[in-house]
């Protein structure tokens, strides 16, 4: 192959790659080793490299770092030699009459027989992909062979091989590397055309990290970065997508939002849940119509004033427990470390409906709330807060419809509780709540208590009273089966899970 033909299909490799890299959003292909970094290579093997194989690293990639589509990686050199079981300063034992033996036994072979092979020691190779079980795709590194590929497994060593014309020959490392690569960007996730300008909506599921391409997409209305590790701000070019209605950036590593909210004013959802951020930037006053702002299991200690302003949320995630927030398919337990909050927090938030504090050292709720169009409460595992004074603050919002307790201590429910009439569910579970005094016939909208892991005992038949109720939980409760065996058979209607 002439210099000029050389030069031309590496360059088609350093694009491919340079493609699959974008597509990944990472650089899974490294770039080229230094020439001091090769003379180091071969100072360990020996000898010196095959001369296409020493251009390929040095001017296209040294190999692979990591094997996303795990198909077996492009090994660079120093994994390579991590491999090596004989010797690589010792030529290959195999030589062109041998390749030619193997290659006309391979021309022979039936398609159930064995592949052919020679036992040689695997001298003289370096392994380039683990294919699993013992076996490794080689280049031979000097000989009269040397730049072709082998494969090494335990029954000895067999040529690689190309069909060309219905011929089969020996696979030189420059096609063998091309395959990989065409194998490689075969598997690497869709590429996105960056000037599909009229994108609105872009999931990065599939990437292992942020395309090079997303900045670019500034039409962009929904923009899901979950799970990509940015270990940092937010990235600055959020600020280019002014249409932007829906962010999603949980389980980042963010330690920062960055300053790029005030750009962004048509922001609906923000989710920044399971990060390492300490704090909220003023600048969120700006997102006048954010909607819903998911912020549990992080660090922080206070909430920026602007927050207050934010007259059309819905939805204020500060804490959670499992199965709240906006990913109910892959969440854990946590809050922040808020202790206090405004008593005018609420003021201006008519729209607000769920509000989930779960696992914050509060030790109130802010009388604002009373105001609010409440409807989802949650202050499961909060021992710091006064929960007599919560609950009387929560009975005065006449739209709650569910109330969730879980975890936080309730040895006995205080009076302020039975005076929420219009909760449909009442969850509290893991309390340690020892009784249901007859007062409970004042939850005349409730269909739902769940009552598991606790310490109760009895079941009132004030209970039975309550003409919307549907089920109970008491999975963990020390009640005898006898008393629910009564309870089943005096309403039948209400159905207790045990």
């Amino acid at each position: 192959m002439s210099k000029t033909s050389f030069a031309k299909e590496f360059g088609a490799l350093g694009r491919s790659i340079e493609s699959i890299n974008a597509r990944w959003g990472r650089a899974v292909f490294a770039p080229p080793m230094s020439l001091a970094d090769v003379a180091r290579v071969e100072a360990r093997v020996g000898a010196a490299l095959p001369p296409v194989y020493r251009s390929f690293v040095t001017t296209v990639s040294a190999g692979q770092r990591d094997d996303p589509d795990a198909t077996g990686a492009l090994l660079q050199p120093d994994a390579a030699l991590a491999l090596v079981v004989g010797n690589p300063s010792i030529s290959f034992g195999a030589g062109l009459a041998e390749q030619r033996r193997m290659l006309d036994a391979m021309a022979a072979k039936k398609s159930r027989e064995p592949a052919p092979h020679v036992d040689l020691p695997p001298h003289g190779l370096l392994p380039l992909r683990d294919e699993g079980d013992g076996e490794y795709e080689c280049l031979v590194l000097h000989g009269p062979l040397a730049g072709s590929m082998w494969s090494s497994w335990d029954a000895g060593v067999t040529p690689i091989t190309s069909r060309v014309g219905g011929v089969i020959t020996p696979m030189e490392f420059l096609t063998w590397v091309t395959r990989l690569v065409k194998e490689k960007a075969a598997g690497a996730p869709k590429a996105v055309d960056p000037a599909a300008t009229r994108l609105t909506a872009l999931d990065l599921a599939r990437f292992a990290g942020i395309p090079s391409f997303v900045p670019t997409m500034t039409a962009l209305e929904h923009l899901d970065l979950s799970t990509k590790p940015i270990d940092g701000p937010l990235p600055w070019w959020l600020a280019r997508m002014p249409a932007l209605r829906a962010l999603l950036a949980s389980r980042c590593g963010l330690t920062a939002v960055g300053d790029w909210l005030a750009s962004c004013p048509q922001l609906r959802e923000l989710a920044l849940s399971d990060n390492q951020l300490r704090e909220l930037p003023e600048s969120i006053g700006a997102c006048t119509s954010l909607e819903k702002l998911y912020l549990g299991r992080n660090a922080l200690t206070s909430l920026p004033v602007a927050l207050r302003g934010l007259a059309h949320l819905r939805v204020l995630e500060l804490g959670g427990l499992t199965g709240g927030g906006h990913d109910r398919s892959a969440q854990v337990e946590g809050g922040n470390d808020i202790a206090s909050l405004p008593d005018d927090l609420f003021v201006a938030m008519d729209d607000l409906r769920e509000l989930r504090l779960s696992r914050n050292p509060l030790r109130r709720l802010p009388p604002s709330l009373r105001e609010s169009p409440l409807e989802i409460v949650e202050l499961g595992h909060m021992p710091a807060l006064d929960l007599p004074d919560a609950l009387a603050t929560l009975s005065a919002v006449p739209t709650l419809q569910r109330v969730i307790l879980d975890g936080t201590p309730l040895a006995a429910l205080p009076p302020s509780v039975f005076a929420m009439t219009t909760v449909r569910r009442f969850s509290l579970i893991e309390t340690g709540l020892r009784a249901l005094p007859d007062d409970v016939r004042a939850w005349e909208s409730a269909e739902y208590l769940l009552l598991d892991r606790n310490a109760l005992t009895a079941l009132p038949d004030a209970l039975g009273e309550l003409p919307a109720l549907r089920g109970i939980g008491l999975f963990g409760n020390p009640v005898p089966p006898g008393e629910v065996a009564r309870f089943r058979a005096l309403f039948p209607r209400i159905s207790v899970s045990i």
